[in-house]
């Protein structure tokens, strides 16, 4: 929730977290974190963090409690259930960081010529810009892993991506030589 709260609200207060809480139905919570000062402190350092930061700390956290559960007899098949969608790596969630925050409708691969890896440039979005990435020997494999993570959750940009790099590029290979 404190996820979803900061996506929102990326300078958000304490008060501001509690008000939401209680207009998103959670008013239990809302009303157990203005009791417990505790509690209201640590969530108040949390929200003062920006949302990527909190983003992979969350996941990191969420990592480390399947890691524990799965080491429990029991507990090992439902951490696979729940825990089901593809491990993105470092790189993959930086490539879907940006096409999120570029609002653009898809990337468009644009190979060079030189034999500098290819760019990514940002297509139907409000700004313009390409993908910045640090590990081109494994861009296509990140690529691949986030059409299959996102065909159903993410969705367009995605896909898109997928698809512009398999039509386009014979359209595209005349730029740039």
């Amino acid at each position: 929730m404190l996820s979803n709260f900061k996506a929102e609200r990326s300078s958000a207060s304490l008060d501001a977290f509690i008000e939401w809480l209680r207009e998103s139905h959670h008013t239990g919570l809302a009303e157990t974190i203005v009791r417990n000062k505790a509690l209201s402190d640590e969530l108040a350092k949390l929200l003062s963090v920006n949302h990527q930061d909190l983003v992979s700390r969350l996941n990191a956290l969420q990592d480390q409690i399947a890691s524990i559960a799965s080491s429990i007899e029991g507990f090992g098949g439902l951490v696979d259930v729940l825990d089901a969608t593809p491990k993105l790596s470092r790189q993959a969630r930086s490539i879907l960081r940006q096409i999120v925050e570029s609002r653009a409708q898809y990337a468009l691969e644009h190979k060079l010529s030189t034999g500098q890896p290819p760019e990514f440039l940002f297509i139907g979005g409000p700004a313009s810009g390409e993908i910045r990435y640090d590990e081109p020997q494994f861009m296509n494999e990140d690529l691949d892993s986030l059409v299959v993570a996102g065909s159903s959750a993410v969705g367009g940009p995605l896909k898109q991506t997928s698809q512009v790099r398999a039509e386009c590029w014979s359209r595209m290979s005349s730029v740039g030589n």
